[in-house]
């Protein structure tokens, strides 16, 4: 009694198929978004978000037209 078994038939014995995560459910993503969402804050906190010469105590001159 011989039994043939072809190779596509033991490559599902005991294997389940492998799924990756979502994304969403692992740690770094949820830290990018933290850190992404708490610079936003900043910027909107901050009103001014230009940032000015150094005062070197120099005037800068106007634009002449």
């Amino acid at each position: 009694m011989s039994h043939e078994h072809t190779h596509s038939e033991h490559e599902h014995h005991g294997h389940q198929p492998t799924r990756k995560r979502p994304i969403h459910h692992k740690w770094w993503f949820w830290a990018a978004i933290v850190l992404m969402l708490g610079a936003m804050v900043i910027y909107v906190m901050s009103q001014d978000e230009a940032l000015g010469p150094a005062t070197s105590g120099q005037q800068i001159p106007a634009a002449t037209p």
